[in-house]
């Protein structure tokens, strides 16, 4: 009988946390060549780095979004912040600020206080150096008066 290899949950976890490791150092790498690269054509090379530093910097953040690992989301917050990207602080009952999220969907209360507050974070959103990349989806409290018929 020939020897098997198995892997458990715990196995897959690594593995997981290992390649978003190499994930982060490819990324610092091409970030690095991206920023550092000799100007040939002045006005093309700064179009492709800007473009490829972009591309980069979305693929950080949509790794994030479909990582169910708080690590490798923590790791991935730590990555895009060595070029500039934050991810926007918000969480329930701060109130809905529309420069920076998106209201996804609502929830109705009976508590006036709440009108206007997030309930949930839908999807975390981004700053760079102060610019949106991308606004934080969220669910908003609104009364129930106020809330768009439900379908059924």
């Amino acid at each position: 009988m020939e020897p098997t290899t198995t892997f458990t949950i715990g196995d897959a976890g690594l593995i997981a946390g290992v390649a978003g490791l190499l994930l982060a150092v490819v990324f610092l790498v091409l970030w690095r060549r991206a920023v550092a690269a000799p100007a040939v054509a002045p006005a093309e090379q700064t179009a492709d780095t800007d473009a490829d530093a972009e591309a980069l910097v979305a693929s950080v953040i949509a790794l994030a979004d479909l990582s169910t690992s708080a690590a490798q989301r923590r790791q991935a917050s730590r990555v895009l912040a060595t070029v500039g990207v934050e991810r926007i602080e918000v969480g329930e009952g701060d109130a809905f600020d529309s420069e920076l999220h998106a209201a996804v969907d609502t929830e109705e209360t009976d508590d006036a206080n709440l009108v206007g507050q997030v309930a949930s974070v839908a999807r975390d959103g981004w700053l760079r150096d102060g610019e949106l990349v991308r606004a934080a989806d969220v669910v908003v409290w609104v009364s129930g008066s106020q809330a768009p018929p439900r379908a059924r």
